[in-house]
């Protein structure tokens, strides 16, 4: 059956659960994250998206550096990924590469999903791994703001060690040890306690 079909009904062969296993898998534990996207392009809607609360960034590494964007809002300052705001009519990938280009001013290709979470706040999250080859990023701004009202101050690419802990701890949640490199790196870290109040 074709996925345009008005009656929206739909085959297990046009998603996911192609073999034994597959099927399985989707009984045990429902849809996964690439089968509910594709299940929801087949009935034409986005039944399990509210685009309204939906973040996307990018993780976009080199040399074992991240490239981070710093943003400032009054006296407070922070380094996060490239990200932002879902629109209408774009896909997930999509949108976190458009995001990496209005703020770091290169053109991206998303690799594959590394993280999907759904925060406290309520806000779901996807973060996707990025290629830009050899471009280097400049600055960009939110074009959603006026020139007078930009949060944007900064972008480099950061090592883990000179990335505050407070900033640091979103990057895991990202799912950036699910990119080569980066874990073996922080298993060399030992036992000890870093951040500055968690002991005692």
């Amino acid at each position: 059956m074709h996925p345009s079909d008005r009656n929206g009904r739909l085959h297990l062969h046009t998603v996911y659960a192609q073999t034994f296993s597959n099927a399985l898998d989707y009984l045990v534990h429902g849809f996964s994250l690439s089968t509910r996207i594709q299940y929801a392009v087949c009935m034409n809607e986005q039944p399990f998206l509210d685009r309204s609360h939906t973040r996307v960034q990018a993780i976009v590494v080199r040399h074992r550096r991240v490239l981070m964007v710093k943003h400032r809002v009054d006296d407070a300052a922070w380094w996060c990924l490239p990200g932002g705001g879902l629109k209408d009519d774009e896909s997930l990938e999509e949108g976190a590469v458009r995001e990496l280009q209005e703020e770091c001013h290169v053109q991206g290709s998303a690799l594959r999903l590394t993280s999907h979470l759904i925060e406290a706040s309520g806000v779901e999250s996807f973060t996707f791994l990025v290629d830009i080859g050899n471009q280097e990023p400049r600055l960009g701004e939110d074009p959603e703001l006026d020139s007078q009202a930009q949060i944007l101050i900064d972008v480099q690419w950061l090592a883990l060690d000179e990335i505050p802990e407070r900033d640091r701890a979103f990057l895991w949640q990202a799912g950036l040890m699910t990119v080569a490199g980066f874990i073996e790196q922080v298993e060399g870290w030992g036992d000890a306690v870093s951040c500055p109040d968690c002991i005692g």
